[in-house]
């Protein structure tokens, strides 16, 4: 089955499930040593209690990427056992 032909299999509301994943400061620092990003905001809870814009945080937040990575890998998980791959988000 082609990849357009599973993309018109998908059912309005279909719920696509990802495997667990549980954001601590153990996950944040991984992803920093692996990225090279160690902006304060994945940090410093005292940096974190400054406004962005009119956006307040209650603290440091995982990076961007993390979430797109998880998001990617939910993806793959659901599409791979129907023979279909993602190129690009």
């Amino acid at each position: 089955m082609t990849a357009e032909e599973q993309f018109n299999n998908v059912d309005e509301g279909e719920v696509i499930t990802g495997r667990p994943f549980t954001v601590t400061r153990d996950t944040i620092q991984a992803f920093a040593d692996a990225s090279l990003d160690y902006n304060p905001l994945h940090f410093d809870d005292n940096y974190m209690k400054n406004k962005f814009g009119k956006t307040s945080f209650e603290g440091v937040i995982m990076h961007g990427m993390q979430n797109f990575a998880l998001i990617t890998r939910t993806l793959t998980d659901w599409l791979f056992p129907r023979g279909v791959f993602h190129r690009r988000l």
